[in-house]
Order: structure tokens, then sequence, then C-alpha cells
């Protein structure tokens, strides 16, 4: 219990959904029943009982982007004052796309909805504290295995330390 504890409802986890979870707890331990004590788990969770997305909700499609290698494509749903020259000298290729029209930048898009779903697990009740939350769940969110590349964004630099270790 407190394996699933520290891997599910610590900051530093998320709040993330049941493979999320699942890839956290079952590199360092295994038990039989593992997943179906792991999705027992989540779904009597009622801090994610509350935020969760409702499964009959209407959801646009994503053209997701397949980078060829690490890097190859970096999103940013608010670009702010970068300078054309700065663009030029790194050799980024800067895109624009539509407001509200979501798939063209399925990307951001996704990582928007996450993002806002673990800010609602544990944001105060005076909705002032987002800001101070945002180191740990980037950190979640990193060390979270990705469900195309199979590999933690952190992974890419160095295997991360997470507060089961």
């Amino acid at each position: 219990m407190k394996v699933m504890e520290l891997n599910h409802e610590s900051i530093m986890s998320g709040h993330l959904k049941i493979d999320k979870t699942l890839d956290r707890i079952k590199d360092k331990f295994f038990w039989p029943k593992l997943r179906s004590d792991v999705k027992d788990f989540i779904e009597r969770c009622i801090i994610c009982q509350k935020t969760s997305v409702p499964k009959n909700k209407i959801r646009i499609p994503l053209n997701p982007l397949r980078p060829s290698y690490s890097l190859e494509i970096v999103t940013t749903d608010i670009l702010g004052p970068i300078k054309t020259k700065l663009l030029e000298l790194l050799d980024i290729r800067r895109l624009r796309t539509s407001t509200f029209y979501p798939e063209c930048d399925g990307l951001s898009e996704r990582l928007n909805r996450t993002l806002k779903r673990m800010i609602k697990c544990y944001i105060n009740d005076n909705h002032d504290n987002w800001d101070v939350l945002l180191p740990a769940l980037s950190f979640a969110y990193n060390t979270a295995t990705n469900s195309t590349t199979k590999f933690t964004p952190y992974e890419f630099k160095r295997k991360p330390k997470l507060p089961i270790d």
C-alpha cells in the first residue's frame, strides 16, 4: 500500500493514471496481481475521481507527430518574446498554429490537459499555489514513462531518483 501511495499520491508522482503509476512501481517491485492492485488503488483514489475527465466527453482526435530521433521536435504553447535572429541562430523552424485548434499541436495540447489535471489534484482551495506546485509536477511528468517512446523525458539525460528510492 505504501509503495502505491508513494508512486501515485506523492506530488513527485502526480496522481498519474494506471499505466504510468504501474511503470514507476514495476521498475523496482513485483508481486502477484500487481497490475490489478494498482488499478484498484487508482480507481478508489478520491482525488483522481474528482479530477478525471469524464469518459463520455467528446475528444478531438490529435495528429501525433512522430520524431525520428530524440529532441527532433520540441513544442511549446506560447513561445514568448523570442527574437527571430535567435531562432535562425539555433536553426529552429517556427511553426504557427491556429488558436483554439488543438489538432495543429497535439503534443502541447495533450501536455496541457495532463498538467491541468495534475494541478487540480494538488491546488489549494484559494487556487493561489499552482506556481509553487509546478517544479514537483514537472518532475512527476518528466519521470513518467511516455507511452509512445517507452522512455521518460528525464531519461534522455540520466536515470531519475524517485521518492521510492
